[in-house]
């Protein structure tokens, strides 16, 4: 793997770097980036591939603290979610500060037969990664929206300053809650 050298290094702090752009297997990310203090990240695209089920949630990208490494996050206020089957994507904005501030989190499987479930991103990766973050616009499209209704509710109480809900399924009719 390309980042096993860094996983057991000392943090190191890049003060200037603005972009950052990683692709590699989940399991190392979060051991790398927990190394890392990036406090002038503007934008980062980091693409995981997950190759065990038993790892399929995107905020299993990110170190338990990722305010070093991604102190982005904690202010995003736009979120936007798409999810299929075989790739989950997360892309956090703060269209306040510039267009251009933003980090995008992309998971893919990597194991015949394995999928991701935007249940299990709406109601645990949301909330974990965007932890007291000010999130006042969330956009979803996902193809299979009603695994899981009752998540909703719990997805959208971890956002209280919401302004703004764009749901967009794949055509069929999604029974929010019955």
């Amino acid at each position: 793997a390309l980042l096993s050298g860094l996983l057991h290094s000392a943090l190191i702090t890049l003060p200037n770097l603005s972009k950052l752009a990683i692709e590699e297997e989940s399991l190392y990310l979060p051991h790398f980036f927990a190394r890392l203090d990036l406090p002038r990240l503007e934008r980062a695209d980091i693409v995981g591939d997950f190759l065990s089920p038993a790892q399929s949630d995107l905020h299993a990208l990110l170190p338990a603290d990722s305010s070093k490494c991604l102190p982005r996050l904690a202010r995003a206020t736009r979120v936007l979610v798409t999810c299929a089957s075989t790739r989950c994507m997360i892309d956090a904005l703060i269209p306040e500060e510039s267009p251009d501030v933003s980090t995008h989190l992309q998971g893919r499987t990597g194991v015949a037969g394995m999928t991701f479930t935007s249940s299990s991103t709406l109601q645990h990766d949301l909330p974990t990664i965007f932890r007291g973050a000010p999130v006042k616009s969330l956009l979803v499209d996902c193809e299979h929206c009603e695994e899981d209704m009752p998540g909703w509710a719990a997805t959208l109480s971890a956002f209280p300053a919401l302004e703004q809900v764009e749901l967009l399924g794949d055509g069929i009719i999604t029974p929010f809650w019955s």
